[in-house]
């Protein structure tokens, strides 16, 4: 492709293109980036290798770090630490609700242990949210 004959207006205008073909393009995979960012935890959902990987490192730990999730063999990263392979999306998100309950159920028995009583952890988001969470906690408490 001879990009000689184009002014910098139509490079600037095909760049553009080009980053929004890739930036969309799905290569049949999932990626699941877990940032912790500045005291921020969030999920970015990614459709291809490509982005997932430029995310990736660009959590490289002086502003935050990433942990990847996917199911894709593309990934040519090498930092095995922080990539998970994971067998689809369905088993991700069991997975993360599963951390989350035990967390929540470590941080319980610290302070039942430490203080001699149970103290629930604040929940947050509206009423029904917080009664399915706390019918959780509570299942798990009695295991």
């Amino acid at each position: 492709m001879d990009l000689t004959k184009y002014t910098l207006k139509e490079l600037k205008e095909i760049k553009t293109k080009i980053e929004d073909k890739i930036r969309n393009f799905d290569d049949g995979y999932f990626y699941v980036c877990n940032i912790q960012s500045y005291g921020n935890n969030y999920d970015t959902y990614l459709k291809n290798y490509i982005n997932a990987e430029e995310l990736f490192l660009n959590f490289n730990g002086d502003n935050g770090y990433c942990n990847l999730y996917t199911n894709s063999p593309l990934i040519t990263l090498t930092d095995s630490d922080s990539i998970y392979y994971i067998e689809n999306y369905e088993l991700y998100k069991r997975w993360k609700v599963y951390k989350k309950l035990v967390n929540i159920n470590k941080f319980t028995n610290k302070v039942k242990n430490e203080m001699g009583q149970v103290i629930k952890p604040v929940l947050y988001g509206n009423v029904k949210t917080n009664l399915i969470r706390e019918q959780k906690i509570n299942r798990i408490l009695k295991n």
